[in-house]
């Protein structure tokens, strides 16, 4: 199991984050996409993350 990003700790759970990286090992995406496609972040909230992260 890989450890939760502490910026994605206020918005998502564990169990959320595991889904998302069981589909991101098929998928090759960025798992900030994958958590907002499957609903469990906003647009808002990957908004936040992608520019905490300087994006």
């Amino acid at each position: 199991m890989l450890t939760m990003p502490t910026s994605l700790v206020p918005f998502v759970t564990p169990k959320e984050w595991n889904l998302a990286k069981r589909i991101q090992q098929r998928e090759q995406g960025d798992v900030r996409l994958i958590l907002w496609r499957l609903g469990f972040i906003s647009i808002y909230q990957l908004a936040e993350l992608l520019e905490r992260e300087g994006f």
